[in-house]
């Protein structure tokens, strides 16, 4: 009895250090398998984790009607929830700047350089599509969410054009995504709103497309090509800072 006692108490001791080690890897063992190869496949759990800044510069052809497009070109710097666009015209005629601090959002328009009036504050729903549009920009962002503590991968089917589809099911709500045979991201769908990728290349240790795509069923709203991808960039203080609204981003 004295024996039988004393196992149960080691064991007592024991298995809450046994979870502690083992809770690590919690993340990993409610996705699929599979899922890891994607995340393996695009520079692995460690390096998307490392990148906690992104900059970069892109053209986006919007469409209005095929084949009529509108060029316009967007660079982006976003630092955990701070992030600021800007946007111009080819002919830099008319710009557009959004900032948001971290907790309020603004945005400005500059004519022929100068401004046509102060900075304004975004309203929420100007806020939730500007957010949308930086967490769909490049797949940096999307990495960083698949690859979250929290988040679960299911494999649900390989599809006629063989590419292999997982349902994963994050804070933000469900999203379905796409691989191919080298276990890339090719599709992403959010809602109503498809992101596909094309032209991987390598960036400080991770595999990014260069060319983006998102429509709406089958009616294409825009294409990114990115010229210029920056992991991990310096930002000087108060970058992201009502007070350096105006602050160049070409």
């Amino acid at each position: 009895m004295k024996r039988l006692v004393r196992a149960l108490t080691i064991a007592a001791l024991l298995i809450p250090g046994m979870w502690i080690a083992s809770s690590g890897n919690a993340a990993r063992l409610k996705s699929s398998p599979l899922f890891e190869e994607v995340l393996q496949a695009h520079g692995g759990r460690g390096a998307i984790g490392s990148v906690s800044s992104f900059h970069a510069k892109a053209v986006r052809l919007t469409s209005t009607r095929p084949p009529e497009y509108i060029e316009r070109k967007l660079t982006v710097s976003a630092f955990g929830p701070w992030f600021k666009r800007h946007i111009v015209d080819p002919l830099g005629l008319i710009e557009q700047f959004e900032l948001f601090d971290g907790q309020v959002g603004y945005y400005s328009v500059v004519e022929k350089g100068t401004a046509v009036d102060q900075p304004r504050l975004m309203d929420s729903e100007r806020l939730r599509a500007v957010k949308f549009s930086i967490d769909a920009y490049g797949l940096v962002p999307i990495l960083q969410t698949c690859s979250g503590p929290a988040v679960e991968a299911v494999f649900l089917e390989r599809t006629p054009r063989s590419l292999d589809k997982f349902a994963v099911r994050t804070e933000a709500g469900e999203w379905f995504v796409y691989v191919d045979r080298s276990h890339r991201i090719v599709r992403v769908d959010i809602g109503d709103k498809i992101l596909q990728f094309a032209d991987y290349r390598s960036v400080n240790g991770l595999q990014l497309p260069f060319i983006q795509r998102m429509s709406l069923g089958s009616q294409l709203i825009y294409q990114l090509t990115f010229s210029t991808i920056e992991l991990n960039p310096s930002f000087p203080t108060g970058y992201f800072s009502r007070e350096a609204f105006g602050q160049n981003l070409k």
